[in-house]
């Protein structure tokens, strides 16, 4: 077993867990431009509008406030208000937690992307769900989230790891899972 400094066996306390959703956006803000103009802009021109400013990009993050659906980044996956209007949100969220050891937490990251059909298709002939996924992957593999670790796409470490259809009409999405380790040793 192994212990700290002063010879007391050592364990991990996951400190990092609660940290990871905010992380991760934080991490965002400064690495992709697309996925905001994606989320905060309804219209199929989104992907060719400017991009924005952090300030922007906060007003875009729910930290708790009255109305949930001015909204369109959160730290969870759930939604205690029905959404009614045609908007895109994304979800980052530690999904699930396996100790493989004392020491080591397994961490399957969620990242959920939920549009209104009617928002969905975009002027270059994509949709907004597929390429906001692609570029979660294109800014989340093998990233390393200060405070976090490493983000892995992969069944070599976790079954999780996979692109999911998610929702019901007329709100259509996919859910994508990340995986890291979380190690806070006491």
């Amino acid at each position: 077993m192994s212990c700290n400094t002063a010879g007391i066996p050592a364990f991990n306390i996951d400190q990092a867990i609660p940290l990871i959703s905010y992380s991760c956006i934080v991490y965002m803000m400064g690495n992709n431009e697309l996925i905001w103009k994606l989320l905060k802009d309804k219209t199929a021109d989104a992907w060719n509008i400017s991009d924005l400013s952090r300030i922007e990009k906060a007003s875009l993050i729910y930290n708790g406030q009255e109305k949930m659906n001015d909204y369109h980044v959160f730290m969870d996956d759930y939604n205690d208000d029905a959404i009614n209007t045609e908007t895109t949100i994304l979800r980052i969220f530690p999904m699930s937690e396996t100790p493989e050891t004392h020491l080591i937490t397994s961490v399957d990251v969620g990242m959920a992307v939920y549009t209104h059909t009617n928002c969905n298709h975009l002027s270059n002939y994509e949709t907004r769900i597929e390429r906001i996924i692609q570029q979660l992957k294109e800014t989340f593999q093998g990233a390393d989230i200060p405070k976090v670790g490493t983000l892995v796409y992969s069944q070599e470490r976790s079954r999780a790891c996979k692109t999911t259809m998610i929702g019901r009409i007329p709100y259509k999405g996919k859910l994508i899972v990340f995986n890291t380790y979380s190690s806070s040793v006491k």
